[in-house]
């Protein structure tokens, strides 16, 4: 016979709808806690809920190191295993609100950010590189989708904010399309994209430069890479 008290609400009832889906992760609001989302992750195709539960403390843990060795500024997760809507066995995973904009979506910014948008790439690019020469797990959703320029409930700074809610982490090998080379490629053609967002243009040219500097070091032993060549290219074009 069950213990349990039927009155007790349980954590899902605590949730409404936030109106935004990611394949197999559905995101929720907290009713009584407005500076929160929570991302629900099923259990996928011939994966079970202790693997599912294992790679999101692993992308948790990795999130953490990024922010504390690189200084990206990651939301902020923490985990559980609770019964869906639907009864069924999910992973909750209680992630910070950023209240803003998603980067890929702003069509202008303030020259008063030019910095603060250079950082992530000076640190992301350190990211790629560090994986690449040691052997280290590197993310591989790196777009300016991922990104929100915003502030956190009930705060005023704003800040650029990594917010990507089904974070995917690789090593070298593991997958023919996410690769290192791809990753910086993109960081790449992010990087001028956004530049064209300040109006007068602007050069992020500390980023250019140490993106560069990393590219030639990967050429250096492996010249066969012509997505790095290209990528290289770019950013020495001196009209774009």
């Amino acid at each position: 016979m069950s213990n349990e008290d039927p009155t007790r609400q349980s954590f899902a009832d605590l949730l409404k709808p936030a109106n935004f889906d990611v394949g197999n992760v559905k995101i929720w609001q907290l009713e009584n806690d407005p500076s929160m989302l929570v991302r629900e992750s099923k259990v996928g195709e011939g994966e079970t809920l202790e693997a599912l539960e294992a790679s999101i403390h692993e992308g948790r843990g990795l999130f953490a190191n990024m922010r504390d060795k690189y200084g990206i500024r990651t939301v902020s997760m923490n985990s559980r295993r609770e019964k869906s809507k639907d009864g069924e066995d999910v992973i909750f995973t209680l992630v910070d609100k950023i209240e803003g904009d998603s980067l890929s979506k702003i069509e202008s910014l303030p020259l008063q950010v030019k910095d603060e948008l250079e950082a992530p790439y000076l640190s992301l690019g350190q990211h790629y590189y560090d994986a690449w020469k040691q052997g280290l797990r590197y993310w591989g959703d790196c777009r300016s989708d991922q990104f929100v320029y915003g502030n956190k409930h009930g705060e005023e700074n704003k800040h650029f904010w990594v917010v990507d809610v089904d974070p995917k982490f690789y090593l070298k090998g593991d997958d023919e399309f996410s690769t290192i080379e791809a990753a910086l490629g993109s960081l790449c053609h992010e990087l001028l994209e956004n530049e064209r967002k300040f109006q007068p243009r602007v050069r992020l040219q500390a980023a250019r430069d140490k993106l560069s500097r990393i590219m030639d070091e990967i050429l250096k032993e492996q010249p066969e890479l012509k997505m790095i060549v290209e990528a290289k290219a770019w950013l020495q074009d001196t009209a774009i």
